[in-house]
């Protein structure tokens, strides 16, 4: 069977899976329309503000609008917030004072944030200004370390998505679950989700679930591949009031912050965000089931709940891994004839390869793939603006693979 057909019979064999896929993107959609119709959207809420943006009144409506579709009293959606990192910073500087401590309940978070922590030694980390950190982890075994909920700690902490470890994401019904032991024990902690690469992909969002807050980047699945930079914070409106004094200044908080060149993409993207969501969790279902296929480890596997729009599959082998990258490089619309090369980056263990060429720069709402240069080569692999680029996507990893003779479907 050459990869054409092998990858065909795959799709045909996913056929039930995706069609409840694109009915949730349809109910996804009309909660979307059903805002924009709230809050009375026009054309002239698409061009932004300038200068400091006091009394922007299309910026208070796109928050509006991330307030009802994500489930919170309040909102913070701003070009400002330079990235998913950058709004989760907010939010922990925001809400932790000297004495307090934060708990992570799904183990170590993801690198980036291990700086602002202070997990890792950094300028201007929380663990400088005297805020403890502690961490466990439910993912596996379920609730425990109960006694980690209570005093000093101001926040817990989820992170939906697994980054560079091979657990399974975190999904609606778990945070939902959590939520209700957390409160059971007494705690009165903020609970705060790190939403990046989840959104869209199930019927709800974190804050439906009860979460007090629900973090994001505008350059992943919200931003729909339209939205060139910002971030959101959804949630309790007291907790907002207190997370926007870090976004730009106390005494100042969501009052300033100009959008002009934001609101057309940040609500076009958002329109766009289920659908885009659904594609590429489709095509997750579709790696997950061609390399299952040909013997390889795929995690979550394609009849698993997927709960983000990454899939990590094991290669076991470096050449096959620095196939897989180059594959996915060739495919892009942005530097195709560039060849990946692992590199060293701040906070890994390991060089880190990365490849895919979207036209967002370092968006993953575009087919790529990324992953640690080091046994047992795993890649990760996430986006997919269409159906139509992840099968191309997959049809040229698959053909390299053949080319080197470790196809056997």
């Amino acid at each position: 069977m050459n990869p054409t057909t092998y990858l065909s019979k795959c799709e045909s064999e996913l056929s039930g899976h995706f069609a409840r896929i694109d009915s949730m993107a349809d109910r996804r959609l009309m909660g979307i329309v059903e805002a924009y119709r709230k809050v009375g959207l026009t054309n002239s809420d698409l061009c932004g503000s300038t200068g400091y943006g006091l009394g922007d009144s299309s910026r208070d409506k796109l928050e509006e609008v991330y307030s009802i579709v994500f489930g919170g009293e309040s909102a913070l959606v701003r070009p400002q917030i330079a990235s998913g990192t950058h709004a989760l910073a907010c939010v922990l500087f925001g809400l932790s004072r000297p004495g307090d401590r934060i708990v992570s309940i799904t183990g170590t978070p993801y690198e980036t944030l291990q700086e602002v922590i202070g997990i890792r030694q950094s300028v201007g980390s929380l663990s400088e200004f005297g805020v403890s950190y502690a961490q466990t982890d439910w993912r596996a075994d379920g609730p425990k370390d109960f006694d980690l909920l209570a005093p000093p700690t101001k926040i817990v902490m989820i992170q939906r998505s697994p980054g560079y470890k091979t657990g399974r994401p975190v999904t609606i019904d778990n945070i939902g679950e959590w939520v209700e032991v957390i409160r059971k024990a007494g705690s009165e902690a903020a609970i705060m989700v790190d939403n990046c690469y989840c959104e869209f992909c199930s019927e709800k969002e974190p804050c439906h679930a009860g979460a007090d807050l629900s973090v994001g980047s505008l350059i992943k699945n919200p931003g729909g591949g339209l939205a060139f930079t910002g971030g959101y914070v959804v949630g309790k409106s007291d907790l907002i009031s207190r997370i926007a004094t870090r976004v730009t200044a106390p005494g100042i908080g969501a009052e300033v912050g100009a959008t002009w060149g934001f609101m057309l993409d940040a609500f076009r993207g958002l329109f766009a965000a289920p659908s885009l969501s659904s594609s590429a969790l489709k095509g997750a279902l579709l790696w997950a089931k061609c390399f299952a296929g040909l013997g390889f480890e795929v995690n979550p596997k394609h009849d698993e709940e997927h709960a983000d729009v990454v899939v990590s599959i094991k290669l076991d082998s470096r050449e096959l891994f620095m196939a897989f990258g180059k594959a996915i490089q060739e495919v892009s619309p942005i530097a195709s004839g560039a060849t990946p090369v692992p590199f060293d980056q701040g906070g890994y263990d390991a060089p880190v390869m990365l490849a895919g060429g979207g036209f967002i720069s370092g968006g993953t709402s575009d087919l790529s793939c990324d992953g640690l240069d080091k046994p047992p080569y795993w890649v990760y692999v996430q986006g997919g603006a269409n159906m139509n680029h992840i099968r191309l996507g997959i049809l040229n990893v698959l053909s390299s693979f053949e080319r080197m003779g470790f196809f056997g479907a």
